[in-house]
């Protein structure tokens, strides 16, 4: 019955176009074929397994995209008749940073641990030996190693810190 800015921008229809048509035009296939079943079921038994609860699903745009959303539906009466209103979020933005982080912090991981397990194979090297030219060497280099491990942990700190620095204003 209503169609707002937010859902226009969303979903890719205009109002127009939404308003009066059965709202599974905005679901993907499977969801969409069994959307007025489980209302009808919901509306004979009050079983409820998305009004009143929330989930994530999945829309559907006018372009055919399938898009991760946080549903929210409630029931409410007009003139005695249940009408049913729906809040969503995209989360496509919030999806694709959490899989750059997940990346990210492989990433950092796999970076960190390269420069550690060398500077434990110096370690290791340097407490047998017994020749004391060759142990200096050994801790040069095992020095020299932990400074790039403690640059790659500033900079994964410095990008946390601005990832979660407030925004500024001018």
């Amino acid at each position: 019955q209503s169609f707002n800015q937010a859902a226009e921008k969303i979903f890719g229809f205009r109002a127009d176009e939404v308003v009066g048509v059965n709202v599974s035009i905005l679901m993907p296939g499977e969801i969409s074929r069994h959307h007025d079943e489980y209302l009808a079921r919901y509306q004979r038994t009050k079983e409820a397994h998305v009004i009143g609860i929330g989930r994530e699903t999945t829309g559907r745009r006018r372009d055919g995209e399938e898009f991760p959303v946080e549903l929210s539906v409630s029931e409410i009466s007009k003139d005695g008749r249940p009408l049913y209103v729906g809040l969503l979020r995209d989360l496509s933005e919030r999806n694709r940073v959490d899989r750059m982080k997940r990346e990210f912090i492989s990433t950092v991981s796999h970076e960190l641990r390269t420069p550690l397990t060398v500077l434990k194979t110096q370690l290791a090297l340097a407490e047998r030996n017994t020749e004391p030219q060759q142990t200096q060497s050994l801790v040069t280099a095992a020095r020299q190693t932990t400074d790039d491990a403690v640059r790659l942990t500033e900079q994964l700190l410095a990008m946390t810190r601005a990832e979660h620095a407030p925004e500024m204003h001018s």
